[in-house]
This record gives structure tokens, C-alpha cells and sequence, in this order.
């Protein structure tokens, strides 16, 4: 005869997932790429504008090309301009007080689109590709004391999804749902996230000793998930790998290498005496062209550059990146003795040091590129828009190919929108 009480005992050790702590160098060491489709970074940021640079150093230290990058409590109302990162299109949620919000960050080369689902006094984003998953993105602030209206909202979100094969909800929910917890709120939410399908895949402190950065999944696929040993804020990062039907992205950095010495030196030597006997101008600049591309192409090599020797920006040194290393070990060992004074002061000089660091190369490198673009009022501009972020990317357009379920018949209605955008514009007026 069954036993309620065995069956949930069961239910509550169930793992859902593989769940470890590691540092983000050690990353790559435990994901297998070659079955890992989808990828997915969490961090609580606690204002976007003031710990963007932190963000570039922890995607820097990863040793992978994450294909969503979700940021909770992001301070929106502070927030002009987006931060963009290369590769990526954002999108940010609606915010409620100063420090809400939520930014997603998605690969470019991703098909997906994006939906801002109605939640009372919470920041969401949702995420989806076609029936195949679906990306939840959440932050409940602190000050959002109304548990049954949180969960009433989230059921309503995700009784919406559940034509879709796989579901994560990530986010900062400010519930503790470690064991042994004492959070009046947690039970409620377990109980509703369970009766829809969802278990945690982790309960990893992720702040102190509370687990209120939660990763809730329903899916059959195989997932992982990895709570870093880093902290931008006094929040851990966490990332998430799922198994699943997504367009595979090749992460390499391709560079080519033209050995110039021997270039130039054949070039020295070759024989143009076929280009002085042409009369005819255009067939000369045909065999001047091919006698240089024929002498780049032997002398020049492609060489992938591993992501231990490249940065996402510029002003990311080696030895910046050793500090921040450094400082995280502090920050570790401080919280296993948070009672020794010495330790805490040290860590908290240290932490000082590096952020004051990482302003001072930053600020460098953004003088250097003006004084090379002095006298250049196109790169200048170029310049302040990358700083200030006016220039938002664009998202891809082949979202325009799903108007219809023929991508040709939506190609026309493009094409008819714009040929007819004059005569209408005239005809409003």
C-alpha cells in the first residue's frame, strides 16, 4: 500500500538536475558542449549601470559563449541607454520601484521571441522558441510581501506555456527554499511550482545561507545546473545547460595571420612584366590583384585563439583578471569566518583596490581611443555612442519570415508595406 508521506519524502529528493558549486574557469571542465544546446547565465546585478564592467569580467572568465544571459534587479529607473554586449540583442522588462527590473541578453544568431507577461508588482521577461522551450525570467522584490498574488501570477504565466516541451524559471525570487529554512513563503510557492510541473534543480546557498536564486525547471531533457564561486553582488551567478533542440553555435575566435617579411618579399620579386605589356587597363588591374592575393593567401594562416588569450573587451588585462581571481578567493574565505576582523578587512581593502582598478584601466583605455580619433570625427562618434550606448543593436530580422507560415507570402507583405509606405503616409495627411 502506498504512503502519502513516502511519496512526497521520494518527491523531495528527486534530482532533477546535476547541481555543483565551481569557480568560472572550471567551468568548461564539467559541461560537455558537444550535448549541451542551451546555455544560460543568471546574476543578480543589483544595478546595471554601476556593475556593467563586473558583468564583462565574469562573461570573460567563463570559459563559454552563454546563449541567454538573464540580469535581475537591475535598477531600470536609473537606466537611459541599455549596456550592449557584441553578439547579443537586450530586451528589458516593465519596473515597478527604483531597483526592479529584469535585462535578458540573447544570442544573435538564436530564433526566439520575447513577451513581457502581466505580473502583479514583479519584473518579467519570458523567452520562447517555438514549442520547442521557453525561458522564464523573474525578479520579486524584496518589498513585494503579497505571496498569493506572486503565485497566482506565475500559474497564470505558465499555464501559457504548457503547450512547450521544456520550461526554466530563473530568477532572483527573494524565497529561501534551502533545507531547513524558516521562510513563511516557501511552502506556498513549492507547492504551486510542484502542482504545475516544476521542481527546483538546486537549493545551493546563493546568498548567505539562502537559496532565493532559483533555477525551476519542467522538461525531460537533460540539464545542469552550476552555482559559480563569484560574486558581482553578494549574489552567486548561476548557469544553466539544457539538452534540447537548438541551433548549434560554433564559439571560436578566428583570426588571420599574414606572415608581412615574406610578403612583401615575394612581392619584391615577382614578375609584373605581364601587367607593364597589357593594354588594356582593366585586364592589367585583374593580373595586379591576382599577383598580391596570390602571394596574401600563401603567406597568411588562420589561428583560433583559445578564450584564455582573448577578451570581450580591450581594457580586460591578464593581470586584472588574476586580481578579480583573487579577490573572489578572499571573498570566499571571508564568509567561512565572517567573525575574524582581520580577514574581513583585508578582503574588504582588496575589493576596493580592484574596483578601483578596473575604473582606472577602463577610463585609460577610453582616453587612448579618443587621442587616436582626434583628428577623426567618424570614429570619435563611434566612440561616444559605444560609451554612452545610444547605439542599441537590432534584433535580426528574419522574425519578419514568420508573418505567415510561408516565409515567401511574409517576404511579400514586406515588401508591399514599404513599396505602399509613402501613399499611406500621404494619404494620413
Amino acid at each position: 500500500m502506498f504512503s502519502l508521506n513516502n511519496i512526497s519524502n521520494e518527491i523531495d529528493t528527486i534530482d532533477v538536475s546535476n547541481a555543483m558549486v565551481c569557480s568560472p574557469e572550471n567551468l568548461i571542465q564539467h559541461i560537455n558542449m558537444a550535448q549541451t544546446a542551451l546555455t544560460v547565465l543568471h546574476t543578480n546585478i543589483r544595478s546595471v549601470s554601476c556593475n556593467y564592467d563586473d558583468l564583462i569580467i565574469l562573461l570573460e572568465r567563463v570559459s563559454i559563449q552563454c546563449d541567454v544571459i538573464i540580469l535581475t534587479e537591475c535598477w531600470l529607473s536609473k537606466v537611459t541607454n541599455l549596456p550592449s554586449i557584441d553578439g547579443y540583442t537586450s530586451y528589458c522588462s516593465e519596473f515597478h520601484n527604483q531597483n526592479d527590473g529584469v535585462i535578458i541578453y540573447v544570442k544573435s544568431n538564436l530564433k526566439y521571441s520575447i513577451t513581457i507577461p502581466t505580473f502583479s508588482g514583479v519584473s518579467c521577461l519570458v523567452l520562447k522558441h517555438e514549442d520547442e522551450y521557453a525561458i522564464v525570467a523573474l525578479y520579486r522584490s524584496p518589498s513585494n510581501c503579497n505571496i498569493n498574488d506572486f503565485c497566482d501570477s506565475l500559474e497564470k504565466c505558465l499555464s501559457s506555456l504548457k503547450q512547450v516541451n521544456s520550461v526554466v524559471v530563473m530568477g532572483d525570487m527573494n524565497i529561501n527554499i534551502a533545507a531547513n529554512n524558516s521562510d513563511p513563503n516557501c511552502g506556498k510557492y513549492l507547492d504551486m511550482m510542484a502542482f504545475n510541473g516544476y521542481l527546483s534543480t538546486h537549493t545551493f546557498p546563493t546568498r548567505n545561507q539562502s537559496c532565493i536564486d532559483h533555477v525551476m525547471i519542467r522538461s525531460n531533457k537533460h540539464s545542469a545546473t552550476y552555482i559559480l564561486d563569484s560574486f558581482i553582488t553578494d549574489h552567486a551567478a548561476l548557469v544553466f545547460c539544457l539538452q534540447c533542440n537548438v541551433r548549434k553555435y560554433n564559439c571560436k575566435a578566428i583570426i588571420t595571420k599574414i606572415d608581412y617579411p615574406m610578403f612583401v618579399k615575394t612581392l619584391s620579386e615577382s614578375d609584373f612584366s605581364c601587367v607593364y605589356d597589357s593594354s588594356d587597363p582593366n585586364i592589367a588591374a585583374t593580373l595586379i590583384i591576382k599577383i598580391i592575393t596570390d602571394a596574401l593567401t600563401r603567406y597568411s594562416k588562420q589561428i583560433t585563439v583559445s578564450k584564455r588569450k582573448r577578451t570581450i573587451k580591450p581594457w580586460l588585462t591578464p593581470g586584472l583578471l588574476r586580481c578579480i581571481r583573487h579577490r573572489d578567493k578572499l571573498h570566499i574565505k571571508s564568509k567561512r569566518d565572517p567573525n575574524n576582523a582581520i580577514l574581513q578587512l583585508i578582503y574588504t581593502r582588496y575589493r576596493n583596490f580592484c574596483n578601483n582598478l578596473i575604473k582606472k584601466l577602463k577610463t585609460a583605455y577610453e582616453k587612448n581611443e579618443f587621442l587616436r580619433n582626434k583628428n577623426n570625427a567618424k570614429g570619435t562618434w563611434k566612440i561616444i555612442n559605444k560609451i554612452s550606448c545610444f547605439k542599441q543593436s537590432s534584433p535580426p530580422p528574419t522574425a519578419l519570415l514568420n508573418l505567415t507560415n510561408n516565409p515567401h507570402e511574409s517576404v511579400n507583405i514586406v515588401n508591399k508595406y514599404f513599396a505602399e509606405i509613402g501613399e499611406t503616409m500621404q494619404n494620413k495627411f
